[in-house]
């Protein structure tokens, strides 16, 4: 596979996207069935799955070595090989999407990839794989070992393996990448986030707060750039009360979908009652508000602080903190002192907060 021509391995990758692409329909409803999410939700992880290939399709350029001349005599010449045999470990809640973040590129590049999926949703990968062997990828190129933590670790472990990367909390995320460097092999690991978000009095509240209701509890709050703290400038009590009306519409079947199961619900409660103990408050609370089957879990909001369980925790749940704060300076004392990623958001009409901000 490593020394096929470029313009042959990427006619292989067109062939497989051609086919993922004509099976749209039945990735979309796999993913449904194994997670629960809405059929809207299903439709855009597949769509965001499949640019990736796109992009990988186009990655010849950075194939290419480099020749440079040091001085009359001496020169350097590179050349860029593929690593070889790479592991990839994906996590549940993205099926579809995130192993795509893997095979493509790895493939187009020359190298070989082995995929273990979340045990939790095995079929999603399996259709991908049945797709690249009937496009014509060679056996061997894509591989998909279904199991648990004993099978991610011989993947680590093996001589063969030469690059591993990771989705998924930051529990799992150390281990892995601990016995990874143990065996000396390159690995990036993709852990755990809190994402905050900003408000100023500056800020248009009903764009606010359409955006966090629907980064707070969308995908149930099951996603790594869900928006899980809100910190408030000042007393915004308008804001509060157009969260609330907003949280309140939700329909939590179409817009939000379950959990991935009773453990993850029985965990959420977990840290919310022990919040509760570390003067946290509940300001809106839908729990019980859900159909009587399914793993689902109703909007949560609290009034917390950076101390309690439930800050210093990666709930993936659709639970939202509320933190209040007198300044944006002190706003972004907490978002850098905060020991996760990914991202973080400001709402803000204010040019000078927002550059602020961003510096």
């Amino acid at each position: 596979w490593s020394k096929l021509a470029m313009h042959k391995r990427v006619q292989l990758l067109i062939n497989w996207y051609t086919w993922i692409k004509n099976h749209q329909d039945e990735f979309i409803e796999l993913i449904t069935l194994e997670i629960g999410k809405p059929k809207s939700d299903a439709t855009g992880e597949f769509i965001r799955g499949l640019e990736v290939l796109q992009y990988a399709i186009s990655l010849q350029p950075l194939t290419s070595g480099k020749h440079a001349k040091v001085n009359h005599n001496i020169s350097i010449h590179s050349v860029k090989e593929p690593l070889g045999v790479c592991v990839g470990i994906c996590p549940f809640n993205f099926p579809f999407m995130i192993p795509m973040w893997t095979i493509p590129i790895a493939i187009a590049l020359g190298n070989t990839i082995i995929i273990k999926p979340s045990e939790k949703v095995p079929s999603c990968l399996t259709l991908l794989a049945e797709g690249a062997i009937l496009s014509g990828i060679y056996p061997g190129v894509i591989n998909l070992v279904q199991g648990g933590v004993k099978v991610v670790n011989k993947l680590i472990e093996h001589k063969d393996t030469k690059a591993i990367t990771f989705v998924g909390s930051t529990n799992i995320g150390h281990k892995i990448h601990n016995l990874a460097s143990i065996n000396r092999k390159k690995v990036q690991c993709n852990m755990g986030a809190k994402n905050h978000a900003v408000i100023t009095s500056n800020s248009d509240l009903n764009t606010a707060v359409n955006g966090i209701v629907g980064a707070a509890f969308g995908g149930a709050g099951q996603r790594c750039m869900a928006i899980s703290v809100v910190i408030i400038i000042g007393d915004n009590s308008q804001f509060i009360k157009k969260l609330k009306q907003k949280i309140d519409k939700i329909n939590i079947i179409e817009e939000m979908g379950p959990l991935i199961n009773q453990n993850a619900i029985d965990n959420i409660n977990i840290h919310i009652d022990h919040s509760l103990k570390q003067n946290s408050e509940i300001i809106l609370d839908k729990r019980l508000d859900v159909p009587s089957t399914g793993f689902y879990m109703g909007p949560v909001v609290l009034k917390t602080n950076v101390n309690t369980n439930i800050y210093n925790n990666e709930l993936f749940g659709p639970v939202l903190s509320i933190i209040n704060t007198t300044s944006l300076e002190n706003a972004i004392q907490i978002i850098n002192e905060n020991p996760y990623g990914n991202g973080t958001c400001l709402f803000s009409d204010s040019l000078q907060e927002v550059s602020m901000f961003q510096d």
